[in-house]
């Protein structure tokens, strides 16, 4: 069976044919059960029939009536609008009444006539006014044929009689509802083309007497208004980014050259501050501490010491504190790496403050502030922490470390720490720098409980090349982790002997194939004895070897 496929002609075909048959069978539902008078009138008190249709020449009958508040004087009985509308239009311009518009009356509604100096109507239906009409339904006789079996109603139980739509009626109330119909079919009127009026109209009224074509129209009208309200609204952000882009960049460069044009003393501070615009904006403040903190990383030298100074002068050291103590984690490291770099003195008197910050990456700014401001003992702030040490700090550390040729502290006094993570980082530098003062502080490591610790021990003691440590290492293999346990094969390759092949191939022989792998690689690579002896295995054993060995001297691996 093959998958319809549509183009956009074809869906728009579609949406169109079901948009006119919901509106052609809504229109049917909505026209059965509803009549149309055409409304001459409308007054506050009842009038006398005869002195208003004399003086306006009108010869059809007219029926005076009060459905709430205002008494309407009524003509003719139409079943259709149209007609209705332009019987309304005949009797506008043969009477210049103003006010003639089609009111819309159903099957059951009553229209109760109020007494007049003329002749006295009972309550009728107007199913009993229109009987025995004319068939030209140009005029609506007056009848004495009153339903007299049928009992009063009162106003609530017309109401709920009354057709329309209850969710119009819940938002605006019946007489809200009836005069919105109005307003609606006399804007139609009055703005639209007589030959749209009829399907202006007929909206309306299907609009209002169904409440899910009346939730649509609001859902259309809504989801218009969104899309206007998202365009205003890109339309606004990318007009204040492109004036930001422009007024950054023109503003920026101006800075630039007043600030070098002073530093390299082709004006005095009193010229070139008369100079910098617009000074006490906060946009331009924030420009001009970029601008010193790229002069701050690319110049170096005598001048470099110039751009605190200006920082300095220019009061732009307020913003950055002002930065540093706000309830904003993002503000807060950028005004503490303001204060690192552009002032020194001001920053160490908040970043111990800052070390045990709740925030990682506030946390983390101070600790990397703190190294680069004490060269001496970069890492003093380890006795005063609190939060953990994260590995991305740690990272940060070690660079400040190289970059800026710190002292390298003992980092074997670190090891007693309570902070697993700074006992392990510890660990880290001990084997990156060399480190071998205190020996056995580092073989005391084996006993911590976490195993990542237990793991670097085992990695510092075969990088370190810390022979001494071999038979321990080797005593705590059975009770290790299988990660420590290839870590301890691999330590035995640099510090292991002839002594170790024995163990060696008792891995070889009872180990995982991830241990039988590094015990293989471990002893053909120690020495020519050891190589002898895997490969004298390798024979006693039929060859079973043969794998381990093609894959530990595969140049890939």
């Amino acid at each position: 069976m093959g998958y319809l496929r549509f183009n956009q002609a074809k869906l728009i075909i579609c949406f169109l044919t079901l948009t006119f048959l919901t509106y052609y069978v809504f229109q049917a539902k909505c026209e059965t059960g509803k009549k149309y008078v055409v409304q001459l009138a409308a007054s506050k008190g009842p009038i006398y029939i005869p002195h208003f249709s004399r003086p306006h020449n009108i010869t059809d009958s007219i029926i005076e009536f009060k459905p709430e508040f205002w008494y309407h004087q009524v003509a003719g009985n139409f079943s259709n609008y149209k007609v209705a509308s332009d019987y309304a239009f005949k009797i506008a311009q043969n009477t210049k009444l103003k006010n003639v518009s089609v009111r819309v009356i159903g099957d059951s509604q009553t229209i109760q006539p109020h007494k007049t100096p003329g002749p006295v109507l009972a309550p009728v239906l107007f199913e009993d006014i229109v009987k025995n009409s004319p068939p030209s339904e140009l005029a609506v006789k007056k009848t004495d044929n009153i339903n007299r079996n049928k009992p009063d109603l009162t106003k609530e139980e017309k109401d709920r009689k009354k057709p329309g739509n209850l969710l119009a009626k819940l938002l605006f109330g019946n007489r809200g509802t009836e005069n919105f119909r109005n307003v609606l079919l006399d804007f139609g009127e009055s703005n639209l083309p007589r030959n749209l009026q009829e399907l202006y109209a007929g909206i309306v009224e299907i609009s209002l007497a169904y409440p899910v074509i009346l939730i649509f129209i609001v859902f259309i009208l809504f989801f218009i208004f969104n899309i206007l309200l998202v365009f205003l609204i890109l339309n606004y952000t990318i007009r204040k980014k492109n004036y930001r882009e422009k007024y950054m960049k023109v503003y920026g460069k101006m800075y630039e050259d007043i600030i070098m044009s002073y530093m390299f003393g082709m004006c005095n501070w009193d010229k070139a501050l008369l100079k910098i615009k617009k000074i006490k904006r906060k946009t331009n403040r924030r420009i001009l501490i970029s601008i010193l903190l790229n002069f701050h990383e690319n110049l170096k030298g005598e001048i470099n010491n110039i751009i605190p100074e200006i920082y300095v002068n220019l009061g732009l050291h307020n913003d950055s504190f002002k930065s540093a103590g706000s309830i904003f984690d993002y503000r807060k490291i950028q005004g503490i790496r303001e204060l690192t770099y552009l002032y020194p003195k001001g920053a160490m008197g908040i970043i111990p403050g800052l070390i045990n910050d709740k925030n990682d990456h506030v946390r983390s700014e101070a600790q990397t502030a703190f190294i680069r401001l004490n060269p001496d003992n970069p890492f003093r702030f380890f006795d005063i922490l609190v939060k953990p040490f994260t590995r991305w700090t740690q990272l940060s550390a070690f660079h400040l470390i190289r970059l800026y040729q710190l002292p390298v502290p003992e980092f074997v006094k670190y090891l007693e720490s309570k902070h697993f993570n700074i006992r392990n980082f510890s660990l880290r530098m001990i084997t990156y720098f060399q480190q071998l003062e205190n020996v056995s502080d580092i073989f005391k490591m084996l006993d911590s409980k976490a195993e990542i610790t237990r793991f670097l021990t085992y990695r510092a003691i075969n990088d370190l090349r810390l022979y001494e440590g071999k038979e321990l290492i080797k005593s705590r293999f059975g009770g290790e982790t299988e990660k420590n346990k290839i870590e301890i094969v691999k330590a035995l390759r640099n510090i292991g002997i002839t002594d170790d092949l024995e163990f060696l191939g008792k891995i070889i022989s009872d180990g995982s194939v991830s241990l039988k792998i590094e015990a293989c690689r471990t002893m053909y690579f120690m020495n020519h004895e050891s190589r002898d002896k895997i490969l004298q295995m390798n024979e006693i054993n039929n060859g079973r070897l043969q794998f381990y060995i093609a894959h530990i001297t595969d140049p890939r691996n």
